[in-house]
C-alpha cells in the first residue's frame, strides 16, 4: 500500500507542490522508523531511532527517485520494463508534466538529498525540499 499510495500521489502531483504530502511523508517515515526499533528489539538488537528515521528516508528516496527514472524511461520512449508498470497512468503523468531534461535533475537531486541524508541534515527539511523537487524539477539544496 505504501509504494502504490506514493506513485499515485506523485502523479497527481503540481507543480507548485504539495504540503500535505511532505508532511505525510515525515509522517510516514516516523511510522517505518519506529516499526524498525521495535522489530530490532524483538530481535536482540538496538537500532537507534536516529539510524531507522535515516534508513526509512533512503527507501522512500529510492522508491520516490523510480518513480522518475520510470517516468524519464516512457517519456523518450526507451522499451523497457518499468517498476512501477502497474501504475502506468501515474507514471505517465509523471512523464507529461516535466521535460526529460527535468526528469533527469529530479532523480538526480533525490540522490543528492540521500547523501545529505547521511550527513545529518534533518530528514524533515529533506522532505520538504524533496516534494518541491519532484513538483518542479527546482535544484534545491539543503
Amino acid at each position: 500500500a505504501v509504494k502504490s499510495d506514493l506513485v499515485a500521489r506523485l502523479g497527481a502531483l503540481e507543480i507548485g507542490g504539495d504540503e500535505d504530502l511532505a508532511e505525510h511523508l515525515v509522517k510516514l517515515t516516523d511510522k517505518l522508523a519506529e516499526s524498525a526499533v521495535t522489530a530490532s528489539r524483538k530481535s536482540g538488537v538496538t537500532l537507534s531511532k536516529a539510524l531507522a528515521t535515516r534508513q526509512a528516508t533512503g527507501t522512500l528516496l529510492s522508491m520516490i527517485a523510480s518513480v522518475y527514472r520510470d517516468a524519464l524511461t516512457v517519456a523518450l520512449g526507451i522499451d523497457r520494463p518499468l517498476g512501477h508498470a502497474d501504475q502506468a497512468d501515474a507514471i505517465e503523468a509523471v512523464a507529461q508534466r516535466l521535460t526529460p531534461t527535468q526528469l533527469a535533475d529530479v532523480v538526480e537531486q533525490l540522490s543528492a538529498f540521500e547523501q545529505m541524508l547521511w550527513r545529518n541534515v534533518n530528514p524533515k527539511l529533506v522532505w520538504d525540499n524533496a516534494v518541491i523537487t519532484c513538483a518542479s524539477a527546482a535544484p534545491l539544496h539543503v
